[in-house]
C-alpha cells in the first residue's frame, strides 16, 4: 500500500523515564473504576478534593415550595456559581438547559410526599436513564431508626449494584428516623452504613459537637447538606467549620455567594455557557456593594469565557462588565490551549474591545495553567491582569513564586 511508504519508526520513547500512574486521592476511592473515578473527578474538584453541590431537588416530596417555584426564574441563575448540580430527572428534562455543562447528580429515590411516612420511599430512576441524561451520580434516601430503615438501605443497595457495573457513583443522603435525633451519635451511625453497604459519597448533616468523628468514621466524602435557611454569616461559618472538620463539600452555595459579596468580595465572573440568565445575573452583580475598610465600592462583573465559547457572546453584554476572562483550560476537565491558540485569542478579544471603544473601561484577564515562561509573551499581547493558583503554591515556595511572577510581569510590561 502507498500510505505506507510514509510510515517511520518512532524514536520518542523517553527509555530513561518510567511512565508515572497518577494517584486517585479522593478519599476511599483509590480501588473504583475508571470511569466511577471520572465522574467523582466532575463532581469534586481534582486538585482540591472538594466542591460545591447546589440541590434543588425539593419538589420531589415538597411540590412547588417557596424558593422553588419557578426553577427557571428562582433557580437557574445560580446555577454558574455551583461546582454541581443535584435535582430530578423531571426538572433537568423540562428546564435545565443542556448547554449549561455543569456535573449533574440525579435524585434516584422517592414514590413519598409531605403528606405520607416520607422513608416511605422507593428506587425511582433507573440507572439506564441516569446514563442517558448523562450524569455524574445518583441519590437517594436511606433512613436509618426509621420503620422503612430496610426499604431505604435495599434502595441504596440496588443503585449502588447498578451503578458499579457502568461506572456510575450512588450518593446516600442520610434522612433523620422520627425516633432519632440529629447528633453526632446518630449521623455517625447512618454515614458509616451507607459507605459499608458501597455508597462512594455521602449527603448528611453538619452537627455542632463531634463532626470531625462523623467524617472520621466515613471512609468516602460527605457532602454537607444546607439544612435550615441561616444568616449568611453562620452559614459561611457552618461551611467553614464542616470542611475545616474533615467535609469534602457544601450543597448550599447561594448564601455563600451572598455572604462573600457582603464580607468584601469585589469581583465576580461568571461563565457564559454556565449562565443561562447572564443578563439577569450581572445586572443584579450591579446592585451590590462590596463591604471594604472604611465603606462600601461596587462589585466589578465579570465573564469568563472557556476555550470553545464564541467571542461574540460579549457583545450583548459588554455594557455590564468591567472584567473579561479568557480560561485557557476547560474547567474540570483541562485541555489546555496551546500557546498559539491563547494568543490569537487574546488578540481576537483585543481587536474587539477595541472596535467597541471600550479598551480602556474593561479589564482583559487570563486564567488556567499558566507558567512563567508564558507570561512575557501573554502580558505583552495585552492581557492586563493573570489569574493563578496551583503554580504560585509549588514546591512550598509561594513567596518565592510570587515574586518571581511579578518581576517577570513587571518586566514585561
Amino acid at each position: 500500500m502507498a500510505d505506507l511508504d510514509d510510515i517511520k519508526d518512532g524514536k520518542d520513547f523517553h527509555t530513561d523515564t518510567p511512565q508515572r500512574n497518577t494517584p486517585f486521592t479522593l478519599k476511599g476511592c483509590g480501588a473504583l473504576d475508571w470511569g466511577m473515578q471520572s465522574r467523582l473527578s466532575r463532581i469534586f474538584n481534582p486538585e482540591t478534593g472538594r466542591t460545591v453541590m447546589f440541590a434543588f431537588d425539593h419538589g420531589y416530596f415538597q411540590g412547588p415550595t417557596t424558593g422553588l417555584e419557578r426553577i427557571d426564574i428562582n433557580i437557574a441563575p445560580l446555577f454558574p456559581l455551583a461546582d454541581v448540580l443535584m435535582c430530578t430527572r423531571g426538572i433537568l428534562r423540562s428546564v435545565v438547559p443542556p448547554a449549561t455543562n455543569k456535573p449533574v447528580v440525579l435524585r434516584a429515590s422517592g414514590a413519598n410526599s409531605i403528606l405520607t411516612e416520607l422513608s416511605n420511599e422507593a428506587v425511582a430512576l433507573s440507572i439506564d436513564d441516569a446514563i442517558r441524561l448523562n450524569s455524574c451520580a445518583v441519590a437517594a434516601q436511606v433512613y436509618i431508626g426509621s420503620e422503612n430503615e430496610h426499604q431505604s438501605i435495599k434502595n441504596i443497595i440496588q443503585l449502588i449494584d447498578a451503578g458499579i457495573k457502568v461506572g456510575m457513583p450512588t450518593m446516600a443522603v442520610t434522612g433523620v428516623g422520627k425516633d432519632m435525633v440529629r447528633d453526632q451519635r446518630y449521623f455517625s451511625l447512618s454515614t458509616r452504613i451507607a459507605a459499608e453497604m458501597g455508597a462512594q459519597i455521602i449527603k448528611t448533616y453538619y452537627v455542632d459537637k463531634g463532626f470531625e468523628r462523623i467524617a472520621a468514621g466515613c471512609p468516602v466524602p460527605t457532602v454537607i447538606a444546607g439544612g435550615k435557611k441561616l444568616p449568611e454569616r453562620e452559614a459561611l461559618e457552618m461551611c467553614w467549620q464542616a470542611i475545616d472538620q474533615g467535609a469534602s463539600g457544601v450543597d448550599n452555595p447561594w448564601p455563600v455567594v451572598q455572604a462573600n459579596v457582603k464580607a468584601g468580595a469585589h469581583c465576580v465572573t461568571l461563565q457564559v455557557e454556565n449562565s443561562p440568565h447572564l443578563h439577569h445575573m450581572l445586572h443584579w452583580l450591579g446592585e451590590q456593594n462590596a463591604e471594604v475598610s472604611g465603606g462600601t465600592m461596587p462589585v466589578l462583573r465579570g465573564i469568563s469565557l472557556c476555550p470553545a465559547t464564541p467571542l461574540e457572546h460579549i457583545l450583548p453584554v459588554i455594557e455590564d462588565v468591567e472584567i473579561i476572562q479568557i480560561l485557557a483550560v476547560n474547567p474540570g476537565y483541562g485541555s489546555k490551549l496551546s500557546r498559539s491558540a491563547l494568543l490569537r485569542r487574546i488578540s481576537r478579544v483585543v481587536a474587539l474591545l477595541n472596535a467597541a471603544g471600550k479598551r480602556d473601561a474593561i479589564l482583559l484577564a487570563v486564567d488556567g495553567s499558566l507558567n512563567l515562561e508564558e507570561l512575557p509573551e501573554i502580558i505583552a499581547s495585552g492581557v492586563d491582569r493573570v489569574v493563578s493558583g496551583s503554580a504560585l503554591f509549588r514546591n512550598d515556595a509561594l513567596a518565592d513564586n510570587i515574586s518571581r511572577w511579578l518581576t517577570t510581569i513587571h518586566s514585561a510590561k
